[in-house]
């Protein structure tokens, strides 16, 4: 299975507080966990075709609720 990888920049805080820090970090990892679905999704979908066992469809947006929020994606 191939690794996905991604780099992540947090921005400092104006007001450097324990709880501003946190609260950075995390915006910063919902970002990069929706990249990262969007990333395993291209590369499934492209794994699928390839091979020949899916048709290919007209790309339409599709929706994803997940743990990261809403993922918006083609398919």
């Amino acid at each position: 299975m191939p690794k996905l990888t991604i780099t992540i920049e947090v921005p400092w805080p104006k007001h450097p507080t324990l709880a501003a820090l946190e609260k950075a970090i995390f915006k910063a990892l919902m970002v990069a966990g929706r990249q990262l679905l969007k990333q395993a999704f291209d590369l499934i979908e492209h794994q699928l075709l390839a091979d020949g066992r899916q048709v290919r469809q007209r790309r339409r947006r599709r929706y994803l609720v997940c743990r990261f929020g809403e993922l918006r994606f083609h398919r």
